[in-house]
């Protein structure tokens, strides 16, 4: 065989093994993905959308909600939102059950969106901060999860929202976890949520003075906590989030004057509404 046939024949061996490689990344499943997949599947008694029973076999990247990394084979992204669009109508789906611990199997998660499921129980994975570390979006409005933001640090409410921010550079931008019944405080060290650009923790049962360490996240732009049971004065410190664009500490118990500067006087009477004691621009002038 010619030196010239023999590296055609080489060539096409390796095409071959190339496509043939990509072809089982995209089939083959991380056993932890599998079972993790699997352990939250079983925990769903009930899947209006009918997304769930179509979960079969091994090759979990095929599955719908499921996106991976074409490189790893590992499973990234994770899309089972209540509110099911396209282009002929939009449908409210529900899922009825609990949502599985065993989520957190799944290491290199990036995003969560298990929003609007309205049927979902149970308690954010205590561990889901140290074990999702690549995590930059986690949705879970709109559920009946209850119980305190996950304890990932040191078996007190100070570990979960931190943790689950710290794990890589870049950290979670966007938390949405409103509509539900947690309990709880928010950490004095949320400061380390550097990355953070939007926290959605309204409509649920939170209690605490809003903490000055809030201030030093720095590139957030939007902050929702209406409709809990926060205490005590707005932070001085709010006035240094400077990329602030929308504002909600409406129906909570706070009290004192209304930091006086931007980006604060900038909001409606609507975002700070709902709070007795507190006054100020644009509520009414407090008593001297």
């Amino acid at each position: 065989m010619s030196p010239r046939l023999l590296w055609f024949v080489f060539v096409l061996i390796s095409i071959a093994a190339f496509v043939e490689g990509n072809r089982s990344i995209g089939e083959r499943c991380s056993p932890n993905d599998l079972g993790g997949l699997n352990s939250f599947k079983a925990g769903i008694q009930m899947d209006t959308s009918g997304r769930l029973e179509r979960w079969v076999g091994h090759s979990c990247c095929k599955w719908e909600g499921i996106v991976c990394d074409n490189t790893t084979g590992r499973v990234t992204e994770l899309h089972l939102p209540g509110f099911i669009s396209s282009n002929e109508f939009l449908f409210q789906s529900q899922m009825t059950g609990s949502l599985s611990p065993s989520i957190t199997l799944l290491t290199s998660l990036e995003v969560i969106d298990l929003g609007g499921l309205t049927g979902l129980t149970g308690n954010i994975p205590p561990s889901i901060g140290f074990h999702i570390p690549k995590l930059r979006k986690l949705y879970l409005y709109g559920n009946n999860l209850t119980g305190a933001i996950p304890e990932s640090i040191d078996n007190s409410f100070t570990g979960g929202i931190e943790k689950i921010g710290t794990g890589t550079q870049r950290g979670i931008q966007f938390l949405n976890i409103s509509h539900n019944y947690l309990v709880g405080r928010l950490p004095s060290t949320i400061d380390r949520l550097a990355s953070m650009r939007s926290l959605d923790l309204s409509y649920n049962i939170l209690s605490s003075d809003l903490p000055e360490a809030l201030a030093d996240v720095s590139l957030l732009e939007t902050l929702k906590l209406q409709e809990n049971h926060f205490t005590g004065k707005i932070p001085n410190g709010f006035l240094k989030l400077r990329k602030l664009k929308d504002l909600d500490l409406s129906h909570n118990l706070l009290v004192g004057e209304i930091p006086v500067g931007k980006p604060l006087i900038d909001f409606p009477e609507s975002s700070y509404s709902g709070n007795k004691g507190l006054c100020g621009k644009p509520l009414a002038p407090c008593k001297l």
